[in-house]
């Protein structure tokens, strides 16, 4: 734009656009040294020893230790409200030196899984619809945790 100036009106308007590249350029000047003031900064951080970790502190590990069985203690109340026998098997196998890769028939398996979903399912549509019926719901009978419990078709049985 500077070479399309070239007029004598335009000597106020060539100076401003001067004045203006001249503070870019610094400006630029200024950034490439910061740059490198950076990149040398980093430099200096990579070649310094890693500090070795010093490890945790006494009450650290006892809060970690008393959070994980706070955490163990609430999944066992979790399961021991499944019908399934989760509670014991888990039991089972922590008492267990080895782990065994026999987990019963492929049948026993998915009903135990159906079983676990089933209650999940229960528990979270039950804890919905309680918070959005509010107390209007609270004395009705058919809000109770035993009347929302999915029941299996029965099955008929001939007599002879």
């Amino acid at each position: 734009m500077r070479v399309a100036l070239n007029r004598w009106w335009h000597y106020f308007k060539r100076r401003a656009l001067q004045r203006s590249i001249a503070a870019a350029e610094a400006a630029v000047v200024s950034a490439g040294v910061s740059l490198r003031e950076a990149q040398l900064g980093l430099e200096e951080i990579a070649r310094a020893p890693t500090p070795e970790f010093a490890g945790l502190s006494l009450p650290a590990r006892r809060t970690i230790n008393l959070a994980a069985i706070a955490y163990a203690e609430a999944l066992c109340l979790r399961l021991t409200q499944l019908k399934a026998p989760m509670l014991k098997l888990a039991r089972e196998a922590t008492a267990r030196r080895e782990t065994a890769d026999d987990y019963g028939s492929p049948r026993e398996c998915v009903l135990l899984m159906g079983r676990s979903r089933a209650h999940t399912l229960y528990s979270s549509t039950a804890a919905v619809l309680r918070r959005k019926s509010g107390p209007a719901a609270r004395g009705c009978s058919a809000w109770r945790a035993t009347a929302m419990r999915p029941t299996p078709p029965r099955r008929r049985t001939l007599s002879r």
